[in-house]
Parts: C-alpha cells; structure tokens; sequence
C-alpha cells in the first residue's frame, strides 16, 4: 500500500491516455498521451439550508434561504451551482458495459474520485470532444472540471489497499485512539472536533487528514499560542516535533504540510485532544489522532459475520497496544 505522500504524487501525475479526434481515423487511431495535475479542492457540497436535522420542516429550510447571515456559508454551494460542476452537467460514458466508466467519471467531477478515476474522466473528456487535445487544453480542463475534497482523498487512500477507513472513526466513535505523539504513526486520521472533543460532522468545520510521519522539524511559532511541543525557542522560532501531514483543504487542494501540534487536554473519558497549528493557513484547530488502517476482508464478512466481528476486534487490540 501506498504511503499518504506517495498517493498524493498519483495525483500529480496523472497520465491520460487517449485517441486524438482531431488525428484519428476509424481504420488509424492515434493515440496521444499527456501528464497532468489534480491542483483543486472540490467538494459536492450540499446547500447548508438542507440540514434536515437541523432545520426540520420545509418552512424553516426556506426561511434559512432566505436569511442573510447565511450567505456566505451557502456561498461555496452557489458557487458550485453556477460554475456547472456537477455531473448532470457533462456527458457520462453511456451503454453496455460502462456502467465502472460512468460511476468513474461522476466521482471525478464530485471531488471523489481515484487518480485511476480521474484518467478516466480526462480521457473521455477529450474522446468525445468536451476538452481539445493536448497536454495544456487537458491540464486547463482538469482545473476547471476535476478537484477532490478532504474525504474524497482519505476514502481513496485506504480503498488501495486491503483496508478501509470505518465509519466509527468519522463519526468520532473509534475504540482506539492516539493519545500521545510517540504512538503516531504513518496512515493515521487526524479528525477535526471542537474544545471538547466531538468531532465534526458537517461542513465547513469538518475535515480529515492523514499522517505521513512525525517528524523534528523548526517552524514560525504562531504568536497568539504561548508553547507547543517545543525542546529549543529563539523568538518566534521553534524546534520540535511536528506531524508531516497529506490532505486535500480549500484554497490549497491536494498538499502536504508540517503542522505544529502539542496534546492540550484530554475529555471525560481520558482521551486526548491535539491542538494543531497549520502554518500555510496561519490557523488553528482541534483535532482526533485516530489509527486508520483497519483490516477487512468483504468476502468473508459476506458468509461469516461472527468471524468477521472476532478478526475486525483482534486487529483493533493489536493496534491499540
């Protein structure tokens, strides 16, 4: 399996091979191929006013609408509408036998997609005539049209490998969780949550990453925080330990960063919260360390659900020591 680092470069390489319309014969097909880069944050974001938890009747989804202090958190979903991002909006592989094609071009254009998908997308973009061939015309539709969201990456990520990222780690609920820096390793989740804890479960707030590695690394001590993990402070400047961390974020898509990071407190059940400070952003925030790769095997879960559970507990326990 890749490491996180390592996935990301798929990303930024993403070779697209296709028949050139504008050179190709039905009896001579010419083949051209082009190296791009996914460079955008995409998320097939929902209107926030459709909340249906927190706005339960249809009266209050409109009054929500109609509100302008929710302008601006609704901007991204208009954005979105406007800028004809979503898959209704361009032509899907279509008839028998594309329906692995099809499903692989929608996540492309939903932030979702694999660097396998993204190819895919690419490709047929320009085989029917969406996108003129050649290695800028491809690299400029990819900005316009391609991105991948914060899940979109993570969800990929482990989809490589004979692993998954279960849905009690999103939701906040993992039966393992780091609590100290020294347990962190590569292929671990830092989940977004507020001062108690709770993780995030919607947008704007919520966001995942992944962990490359830990590293000791010196960085700009953001001046409105008095110590992070730190052996050595001249000014502002600070020597420490420092989390390598990969992730698709709004305003900087797919990337890498070195994110500051000391453990703040812990909640009622004696858990630890990590504050982390993200230098390209300038901001801070409060995260979940979580292991993230869990073993599963869908074949067996399939005939024994009992063997399933057992072997799913003996991987977590292993973790977990």
């Amino acid at each position: 399996m890749d490491s996180p680092l390592a996935f990301l470069m798929r990303y930024r390489q993403l070779r697209v091979r296709y028949a050139d319309p504008t050179l190709s014969t039905a009896a001579a097909p010419v083949t051209e191929e082009v190296v791009v880069s996914l460079r955008r944050y995409l998320s097939a974001v929902d209107d926030p006013c459709n909340n249906k938890k927190k706005f339960k009747t249809e009266e209050a989804r409109k009054t929500c609408k109609s509100d302008p202090e929710m302008a601006e958190k609704r901007q991204d979903f208009v954005d979105f509408l406007e800028n004809h991002l979503r898959p209704k909006d361009r032509v899907l592989p279509d008839g028998p036998g594309m329906g692995e094609a099809r499903l692989a071009v929608n996540r492309a254009f939903n932030g979702k997609g694999s660097p396998e998908d993204c190819e895919t997308a690419l490709q047929w973009a320009v085989e029917k005539g969406e996108c003129p061939p050649g290695q800028a015309n491809v690299q400029q539709y990819c900005d316009d049209h391609l991105g991948l969201d914060c899940n979109g990456f993570v969800d990929r990520f482990f989809r490589r490998g004979e692993a998954h990222l279960p849905s009690e780690y999103v939701a906040g609920r993992s039966p393992t969780i780091r609590n100290s820096l020294d347990e962190v390793e590569r292929g671990d989740c830092l989940l977004w949550c507020d001062k108690t804890g709770k993780v995030f479960a919607f947008p704007p707030d919520r966001h995942i990453a992944l962990v490359e590695r830990t590293v000791l690394a010196a960085s700009l001590r953001p001046k409105h925080i008095d110590s992070f993990e730190s052996s050595f402070d001249v000014s502002r400047l600070s020597i420490g330990r420092r989390i390598h961390v990969v992730e698709s974020t709004g305003g900087l898509g797919p990337s890498e960063s070195f994110y500051a990071v000391r453990a703040v407190k812990t909640d009622k059940k004696g858990r630890t919260i990590f504050q982390v400070f993200r230098p390209r952003k300038g901001t801070l925030s409060w995260v979940r360390i979580v292991p993230g790769l869990i073993l599963e095997f869908r074949a067996v879960r399939k005939w024994a659900p009992g063997f399933f559970r057992d072997l799913k507990k003996s991987a977590e326990r292993a973790l977990a020591k």
